[in-house]
């Protein structure tokens, strides 16, 4: 699996911001675990902006 995370300037596109995709195997991982994954990125990079000194948080 890989997760590919672009930043994106309002010179490309209108909005800008990020663009993210996970490049896998559908044999490998099904769409609720990429999904949950997504999600937990997600959260780890609003969390990284809102609160860039906290800790980072484990996943179990």
């Amino acid at each position: 699996m890989s997760l590919c995370t672009l930043m994106v300037d309002t010179l490309v596109t209108d909005d800008g911001g990020l663009r993210v995709a996970f490049v896998h195997r559908p044999s490998s991982f099904d769409e609720p675990a990429i999904t949950s994954l997504a999600t937990y990125y997600v959260d780890l990079l609003e969390r990284g902006v809102s609160a860039p000194d906290s800790p980072f948080p484990r996943r179990l």
